[in-house]
């Protein structure tokens, strides 16, 4: 991430798509971080990395107001509800990079069958069949799950309407 070097706040824009968990070692308490994802686990990767404000949507004022707030000394965050363990979480999140089950396994230091699990469960609680299907979901093209696979998110649709 280019920063200029007077700057009091970076601002990290999350395009494209997965831009701002790429640059996750970047973050830090000076930068903004805006995207319109609406998973809700990948926002909650992007608010433990601890950026001065996450905001969860390209509203104007929205990003305006994440502002003022970091100014005046306040860290900003989205209100985030998921129903995943924090096990399910962080295996979500590798397999969305591209990570193969063993490698998980040792990223967590467990063995391969509690992997396994862990994967049938996040199927069984997103309604998903495949790795591929559980990074679109968790990079947000959840158009295309709808369009492509006919998917709709009922467990948010239930908890946000």
């Amino acid at each position: 991430m280019e920063v200029h070097p007077g700057a009091t706040w970076k601002l990290l824009c999350d395009a494209p798509i997965g831009w701002a968990v790429r640059q996750a070692a970047a973050l830090d308490a000076s930068t903004i971080v805006v995207t319109d994802n609406p998973c809700p686990e990948y926002c909650l990767f992007l608010v433990e990395q601890r950026p001065a404000a996450v905001v969860s949507n390209l509203v104007l004022d929205d990003v305006i107001d994440a502002f003022d707030a970091v100014r005046r000394g306040t860290r900003l965050y989205p209100t985030l509800k998921t129903s995943l363990t924090a096990a399910e979480r962080t295996t979500l999140h590798l397999i969305a990079q591209g990570h193969h089950m063993r490698d998980i396994a040792r990223w967590r230091g467990v063995g391969i069958n509690s992997v396994r699990n862990t994967v049938s469960e996040l199927y069984s609680k997103l309604q998903l069949d495949s790795h591929v299907k559980l990074a679109l979901y968790y990079y947000g093209c959840w158009d295309i799950l709808e369009l492509e696979h006919g998917w709709r998110p009922q467990h948010y649709l239930e908890t946000y309407l």
